[in-house]
């Protein structure tokens, strides 16, 4: 199980892990997009990745049908690693 410390701004949240099943990936315009199907909704969603480096990604929400034009490093979550099973979450 993966755990989310979320930072924002001043504010701090623990959210629990969600689940998803990849229907596809792909590469366009150097940047990472996953088809997935949520498990506990079996609602399809779309997320927009960029891969810095083996510590660091950027990823976006692209919405059901991979909305394209979305810069993940601009105007989506920076993840990097923090030990072994957390990652630390800060939106810009």
């Amino acid at each position: 199980m993966f755990l989310f410390f979320i930072t924002y701004k001043r504010f701090y949240s623990l959210f629990s892990e969600r689940t998803y099943l990849c229907l596809g990936q792909w590469e366009e315009d150097g940047v990472m997009y996953t088809y997935t199907m949520r498990n506990d909704t079996a609602t399809n969603e779309c997320f927009v990745g960029l891969i810095v480096n083996d510590e660091e990604i950027y990823i976006k929400e692209a919405g059901g049908h991979c909305i394209r034009n979305i810069d993940p490093k601009q105007q989506g979550m920076r993840l990097y690693k923090k030990g072994k099973r957390f990652m630390r979450c800060t939106y810009s």
